[in-house]
């Protein structure tokens, strides 16, 4: 049985020679033409981790500058800053995959401490954000409420925008 340790990762920056070299399906056809066409798209950081034994795309993920929109008891709004989780999603093959035998740990959690690990360094070193942001299919609240995503607050107010619309507006503080 393959296990995600066994895996050499490596993680690129998502580019034409990439997208014309690897096919990805995660099984979400949206998600698909983001990959497919995220090169034109000047709003995301777009990235992939390739499985290097088995020369194959396991993720693309996309990273774009956000904020959360929250009321306040005034005509005012504030907006705390935030590093905005686009797009993640993992490969079919490997939807599941365990890191280590005996282990619950798995691919998908492993490669999402790396973005937040990614975003904590840039947060720190680069530009200030207090929260990640995603706005997550109905098929993955769960792994992201078990990460430690919290749902949007009845004061947040979500972005406006035809492709979350059938999402969830979820965040996770940083500090």
């Amino acid at each position: 049985m393959q296990y995600g340790s066994n895996l050499n990762l490596s993680i690129e920056k998502l580019s034409k020679e990439i997208i014309s070299q690897y096919e990805f399906n995660c099984g979400n056809e949206y998600i698909n033409n983001c990959f497919k066409n995220s090169i034109n798209n000047i709003d995301t950081a777009d990235f992939v981790y390739i499985d290097r034994t088995n020369d194959k795309l396991v993720a693309y993920y996309s990273l774009s500058c956000s904020s959360i929109m929250i009321n306040s008891n005034s005509s005012l709004i504030n907006l705390a800053p935030a590093v905005e989780i686009s797009v993640f999603a993992l490969a079919q093959d490997y939807q599941g995959l365990l890191m280590y035998e005996d282990d619950d740990f798995n691919l998908s959690v492993h490669i999402l401490d790396k973005i937040i690990e990614k975003i904590v360094n840039f947060t720190d070193e680069q530009c200030g954000a207090g929260r990640i942001v995603l706005y997550s299919v109905p098929q993955a609240y769960n792994f992201y409420r078990n990460y430690g995503f919290n749902d949007f607050i009845e004061l947040m107010k979500p972005a406006a925008s035809k492709t979350t619309e059938d999402c969830i507006p979820m965040y996770l503080n940083l500090e």
